[in-house]
């Protein structure tokens, strides 16, 4: 990559390889249904729907999907990453 480049060249190169840090960036999806069932009270409403969500009864899709989140969590100056030779 750099046999071709002459010293401003390289050096615009390494200056530019040097100011990249590694980030971890976050995606969170969420995915939303309304379910109705019949219960004698609220919990046991959930634990209907809840018992039916681990059995796979309801699997919810891109078709309920609501909102995304997408955030840096952390940037690491010091983590620089190495050139590509």
């Amino acid at each position: 990559m750099y046999a071709n480049m002459n010293l401003k060249e390289k050096l615009d190169a390494a200056k530019e390889k040097a100011a990249l840090c590694e980030f971890e960036v976050r995606i969170t999806e969420t995915l939303e249904r309304t379910i109705v069932v019949q219960a004698r009270d609220r919990n046991e409403a959930r634990d209907i729907v809840t018992e039916k969500y681990r059995k796979s009864d309801y699997v919810l899709d891109a078709g309920d999907f609501t909102d995304v989140k997408i955030e840096t969590l952390y940037g690491s100056p010091e983590k620089s990453l190495a050139p590509v030779h």
